[in-house]
């Protein structure tokens, strides 16, 4: 029976700690005998430190540990993480040519490049991003209306610095709008390929598709409401829910916000958020 494991954010390289519960739950897989594709759905590794000659060695630890495992596929998307940088290096460049390089070298998929296909399904992927369409709308922080000039700075109302670190760590020449454009414009032509190709999609995306799998309830707390629009893009709930009832069997899976959600059921396609956070990775088994 083919099986496939879905995991997200295991941030591998933040900490010596953390690193040893990830460690540790990938020996725990080993009960679960062979594994046709292990997928990772962002935040896979820690490179923020690390300069051009290093970038990516903590993904090829992290992948040379999977590989001790019964798998044989492996697939990745990018996280928001795997494209931090301090060193100098343009996180677009990191996103579409550095990440896909490490992968190739690893003998992975990079799924921001490549649909993963086996026998009985595609795997297709994308980090996302977020175009600030998940926002709570109407809000006020400090008694001024939250604006996207405040979003795209990561920087609420009435302070100084930057709440998200996005802001200080991704560095392209896209803004947020622009940049989740053309990632889920890619996206989608990758989604449009898979579904000619297979009857049964996984479909892993690091940010959420929607504001129901953000797992974040904050009614009354307007600062945390600020970060909703750092959680995802409708647009690439849209992108999904196109291909819906299509005749093709579609699984919807995200990330991002370390916390579970899901699953809903929109259309014939099942939405889940893994939950995954730091120091507690958690997964979804698929068998078919």
């Amino acid at each position: 029976m083919a099986k496939t494991i879905i995991t997200a954010d295991l941030h591998f390289g933040i900490h010596e700690q953390y690193d040893e519960i990830v460690e540790s739950f990938l020996q725990n897989l080993q009960s679960l005998g062979e594994i046709d594709s292990f997928v990772i759905i962002g935040d896979v590794a820690e490179s923020l430190e690390l300069d051009s000659r290093h970038f990516g060695n903590n993904h090829k630890k992290l992948f040379k540990l999977i590989q001790q495992l019964p798998v044989e596929n492996i697939a990745f998307c990018a996280g928001n993480h795997d494209i931090w940088t301090n060193r100098g290096l343009d996180s677009w460049e990191i996103l579409t040519e550095r990440l896909k390089a490490l992968a190739d070298d690893s003998g992975v998929t990079y799924l921001e490049a490549n649909n993963l296909y086996t026998e009985e399904a595609a795997i297709v992927g994308t980090m996302g991003h977020y175009d600030y369409s998940l926002a709570t709308k109407g809000l006020e922080i400090n008694g001024i209306k939250v604006n996207d000039d405040h979003y795209e700075t990561k920087t609420p109302p009435g302070y100084e610095t930057p709440l998200w670190n996005d802001a200080l760590y991704i560095h392209w020449s896209y803004g947020d709008k622009g940049a989740c454009e053309k990632i889920c414009s890619a996206f989608d032509k990758r989604l449009d390929e898979a579904m000619k190709k297979r009857d049964r999609i996984i479909v892993a995306t690091h940010t959420v598709p929607m504001l129901e799998m953000n797992g974040h309830q904050y009614k009354e707390k307007p600062m945390s409401n600020f970060l909703n629009a750092f959680s995802g893009t409708a647009r690439l709930g849209e992108i999904i829910l196109s291909h819906a009832n299509k005749g093709k069997a579609i699984k919807a899976f995200s990330g991002h916000t370390h916390l579970a959600a899901g699953p809903i059921l929109i259309n014939d396609v099942e939405f889940h958020n893994i939950g995954s956070d730091y120091g507690t990775p958690k997964f979804i088994v698929l068998e078919r």
